[in-house]
Formats: C-alpha cells, sequence, structure tokens
C-alpha cells in the first residue's frame, strides 16, 4: 500500500491464502472512522466461522502499517481461523476493542517488531 492517510467506515477484508499486505512503514496509516464498533481489518475465509478445517487460510502477512480507531470503533485487525499468520512492523491504536484479535488462529502465529497500544481493552487477544 502507497503512503498516505486513508479514512475508512467499513472493515477492509482479506480473504485470501498466501497473501502480504504491505505498506511504506508508519507512512500508510489506516484511520477506522467507524463509530458502530466494527473492526478495521478482518482477516478470514470468506465462509468465516463456518470454515471447513481443509479450506482455513494459511500464510497470511500483515507488514508495516498503521492502523489508528478511536473509542467506538471495534478491534484493530480480526482474525479468524488463520494458519501461519504473520504481523510485523505494524502499529495498531486508540481503537474501542482489542488492537489485534486472533480467534482461532492456532498454527504457529508470530507477532514481531509492532506497536499494539492504547486500545480500549487489551492489546492482543
Amino acid at each position: 500500500m502507497p503512503p498516505g492517510h486513508f479514512e475508512i467506515t467499513k472493515p477492509l477484508v482479506l480473504s485470501r491464502p498466501d497473501v502480504t499486505l504491505v505498506g511504506a512503514g508508519t507512512a500508510t496509516h489506516i484511520h477506522n472512522a467507524n463509530v458502530r464498533g466494527k473492526p478495521a481489518l478482518v482477516v478470514q475465509h470468506p465462509d468465516g466461522e463456518k470454515v471447513k478445517s481443509a479450506d482455513r487460510l494459511w500464510r497470511v502477512r500483515l507488514a508495516d502499517f498503521r492502523l489508528t480507531g478511536t473509542a467506538k470503533s471495534g478491534h484493530g485487525v480480526v482474525a479468524l481461523w488463520i494458519n501461519e499468520l504473520f504481523v510485523q512492523g505494524l502499529t495498531v491504536s486508540e481503537h474501542g476493542g482489542d488492537g489485534l484479535r486472533l480467534d482461532h488462529c492456532y498454527e504457529d502465529p508470530r507477532i514481531s517488531d509492532s506497536l499494539i497500544t492504547y486500545n480500549n481493552r487489551w492489546g492482543s487477544t
């Protein structure tokens, strides 16, 4: 993603395996202006929580961008049934929920060199 300030009011959804979403460091700033408790970024199979075991997404990497929200926005990132999720160099702050919520991401999730702070709930769950 290029540098810039991008304001969103609906969650961005990443629903493919073997993908990298990479920005230009904190110069790529996505601000979640949603006031209905929706997250900034959702990483999940199109079938959501009903995804079959064999169809779960693998090897998703999120790197080098900034996500901010408000007290009324939801979580920063929600990942659901992702195997080998790799979060590197992300700044996730000021969301109404958790900064990074990993839901059933059991197979080798990795978080490194990231700043997850000033969210209303936990940094990561």
